[in-house]
């Protein structure tokens, strides 16, 4: 019973740990998502204001996704230039424990239907994580530059 007991909770420090990033891809590993700014269409920047890194981000988008390297909280990424953003997108979070381990959350936005586009200017994505291994949760803020 003693050794069940032992199993079960070095099982439940392993899983809590694991949910802490500690891969987090360069930019230079997505390829091709460019930092850059451009005047026509928006450019976007993403902020970490949550308690856990991150390994990326994508930012699913009608005509194309915006990845973004991964960040450790109170980190700000380069901008990134998208003919236009929806006030409220579907993103994805990756937490990577190894290069080819993970976890993502998923947040999917159902329709644009009273939805502002953005075309122009520049956006910050403020994201904020919370909770824990088996209950991570995170919040998108937009915030217009």
């Amino acid at each position: 019973m003693k050794r069940r007991h032992t199993l079960t909770l070095l099982t439940l420090v392993l899983l809590t740990f694991s949910c802490k990033s500690r891969y987090i891809f360069r930019q230079s590993d997505l390829g091709e998502h460019p930092c850059e700014t451009l005047e026509k269409g928006v450019n976007v920047r993403i902020v970490n204001n949550g308690k856990f890194a991150f390994s990326k981000f994508i930012l699913k988008l009608a005509d194309k996704d915006l990845a973004f390297s991964g960040l450790k909280p109170g980190e700000e990424s380069c901008y990134k230039n998208a003919s236009f953003i929806w006030t409220n997108n579907s993103e994805e979070i990756w937490f990577y424990r190894t290069q080819m381990f993970g976890l993502k959350t998923l947040s999917v936005a159902v329709d644009h239907v009273g939805e502002k586009k953005i075309d122009s200017g520049f956006v910050t994505l403020e994201i904020k994580t919370t909770g824990s291994f088996k209950k991570t949760k995170h919040t998108v803020r937009l915030i217009r530059d």
